[in-house]
């Protein structure tokens, strides 16, 4: 588990972490774009991350997503098949 919880400059998600099962970066405000290479990830929190601009993909193992306040997320059609729970809300 990696917890960046409120980093606000951070923009970009870590990389090279093929491994890693759970992320939270709740309260990156900086986050401009979500992860995408982390096949072994199960749990991904970014709420809060008001200028994410579009959801994160090609994660066959995520199984919980939370995106609350997300503002200014664009509307996607994204491949999640292990996904059992989405918070989503401004």
């Amino acid at each position: 588990a990696l917890s960046m919880h409120r980093c606000v400059g951070v923009t970009a998600p870590p990389t090279g972490m093929p491994r890693l099962r759970e992320l939270c970066m709740a309260g990156c405000a900086g986050l401009r774009t979500a992860p995408t290479d982390m096949p072994s990830l199960e749990l991904l929190d970014l709420e809060g991350c008001t200028n994410l601009r579009a959801p994160p993909t090609c994660m066959p193992h995520l199984q919980q997503l939370s995106m609350r306040g997300c503002t200014r997320l664009a509307h996607q059609t994204v491949d999640l098949p292990a996904l059992r729970v989405l918070e989503k809300s401004i």
